[in-house]
């Protein structure tokens, strides 16, 4: 199959290499944000870590939530992967 591109720009999806999307994702994985802006791919993991939580630390999370609200249903880090 071949595209005529011509005239167009044309890039193969952009890295997103600091998101913050994780809670929005964990309400709405469609992603739509980003996809519309041409991000294929994110990196997480920059200031905290979705696991291993206590449970004061899930209640002080959930506690400080803003807009985006969830229950934290994981403890652990491989919880969280299996949960997103």
């Amino acid at each position: 199959m071949c595209l005529d591109a011509r005239g167009l720009a044309v890039a193969p999806g952009f890295i997103n290499m600091l998101s913050w999307s994780v809670d929005s994702l964990i309400v709405d994985g469609r992603s739509q944000g980003e996809i519309r802006e041409g991000v294929t791919t994110e990196i997480f993991g920059e200031g905290e870590s979705m696991g291993p939580y206590t449970p004061a630390m899930k209640q002080l999370r959930e506690e400080g939530m803003g807009d985006v609200k969830y229950k934290i249903e994981w403890t652990t880090l491989s919880e969280y992967f299996q949960f997103a």
